[in-house]
């Protein structure tokens, strides 16, 4: 199990009774911490400043590889780092803004060995941008291929990024972009999507088994976003969510908009998962089929359904919670099933277990608020995210009281595939 993130000041990552501390150097380090299967702490990779100063860094995307490689990726808002965490030295620098000009903002993405002690390459990339940005690194996945795809988004009037030669000139707002990575590191392809004073960011990223992929986000402002990132337009307004669809050629496939937009995960089906909410009245089927929910008690609806490679409804599961819910990580194993984290307005969190064809087959109440989970059929269910009280983490007839230090404390879980311990 391995974890990645950011921190500041001085950091105990042992869970245990153990003690293996860090500092950060600057402002904030990275860190990628390893924990064995039962959760013991095995070791820790910390990605800090060459020297003593003000650096600002977001460990930010993670993803294991069919080999079991750690791909960790992020963004240097100032300072240098060693992004190295073996004896080597692999330094990345974003240099200082010059006001009312254009400067540049690393973006980078590690292929480490599984022990974490050896980085077998460094894909990173930056440009020409405005003084004013903002760069954001969402989502890293792994294909069966090793191959690596990665979604984002930037702010800021220009990118010039040298790698890809792609250029994008903008009034405004924020676009999103999704890039392609060889499994040795080179870089392959990078879309984009255009606007002109829109906000577009990216939720989530799913690669499903036939190797497309496929991006959620929100937009906000009321121009329209052109979807299409070749010579074609797929030119939209009114879109406050969507579905974004690429081959893996990076070809535009499609788009649906004003749907869900919730966490999205591939299904071993080749067809993809989705999550959100929904008050009042919706319909699920986004194909010529309706699939038509309504709650009339004004609050919002947690919800999950599974779409074929034709955007066709497969099935569809709604919570029936009362007060207001709403999906906060999704996961699929390796046998199809779906498993859903719901926090309630009413009750804390909720873990909901489905069965390939969207059966809901049991429910346990948790604690905290469930923010990543992976399945797998044989490993179970491992969630992470925060608990701001004390809460049994034992979802069975045990009792695992865990009480937080601070105002909001991090926790990693581990679950059978049937929502107990062990």
């Amino acid at each position: 199990m391995y974890l990645a993130g950011t921190f500041q000041g001085d950091v105990d990552f042992d869970p245990g009774v153990g003690t293996h501390t860090h500092s950060s150097q600057g402002s904030t380090a990275g860190f990628l911490l390893k924990l064995d299967s039962n959760g013991e702490y095995v070791q820790t990779a910390i990605f800090s400043g060459t020297v003593q100063a003000d650096v600002v860094e977001n460990l930010c995307a993670l993803a294991i590889g069919p080999d079991a490689d750690v791909y960790v990726g992020g963004v240097i808002w100032s300072g240098a780092i060693d992004v190295d965490p073996g004896p080597g030295l692999h330094e990345l620098t974003a240099p200082e803004p010059i006001p009312g000009s254009f400067t540049s903002l690393p973006v980078f993405v590690l292929r480490l060995s599984p022990d974490m002690t050896t980085t077998k390459w460094v894909h990173s990339w930056w440009g020409e941008v405005s003084f004013e940005i903002e760069v954001g690194l969402s989502s890293v996945r792994v294909t069966e291929t090793n191959e690596v795809v990665v979604t984002g988004y930037y702010d800021g009037l220009r990118w010039d990024d040298p790698v890809s030669g792609v250029t994008w000139i903008r009034g405004g707002g924020n676009a999103t972009f999704v890039r392609r990575i060889a499994a040795s590191g080179e870089h392959l392809w990078t879309r984009g999507q255009t606007s002109q004073d829109a906000y577009v960011i990216p939720h989530a990223l799913a690669v499903t088994a036939s190797d497309e992929i496929y991006v959620v986000g929100g937009v906000g402002g009321l121009t329209g976003v052109d979807f299409d990132p070749g010579p074609g337009y797929d030119l939209r307004y009114g879109v406050r969510v969507f579905i974004w669809r690429l081959t893996a050629d990076g070809e535009y496939v499609g788009t649906v908009d004003n749907y869900l937009a919730g966490d999205i995960a591939a299904h071993v089906s080749g067809g993809l998962v989705v999550s959100g909410s929904f008050e009042d009245q919706i319909d699920l089927d986004p194909g010529p089929g309706v699939d038509l929910h309504e709650v009339d008690t004004g609050e919002k609806e947690a919800c999950a359904v599974l779409l074929g490679t034709d955007w066709t409804l497969a099935w569809s599961w709604v919570s029936g919670l009362s007060g207001d819910d709403f999906v906060t990580a999704i996961a699929s194993d390796d046998m199809g099933r779906v498993y859903v984290a719901v926090r309630t307005t009413e009750r804390g969190s909720m873990l909901v277990g489905l069965s390939a064809q969207g059966q809901e087959l049991w429910r346990r109440d948790f604690p905290g608020w469930v923010r990543r989970m992976v399945a797998h059929s044989e490993h179970g269910l491992y969630l992470a995210g925060q608990f701001s009280d004390q809460g049994d983490f034992n979802p069975g007839p045990g009792v695992d009281l865990r009480t937080p230090i601070g105002p909001y404390d991090d926790f990693i879980t581990r679950l059978s595939t049937a929502g107990t311990y062990g």
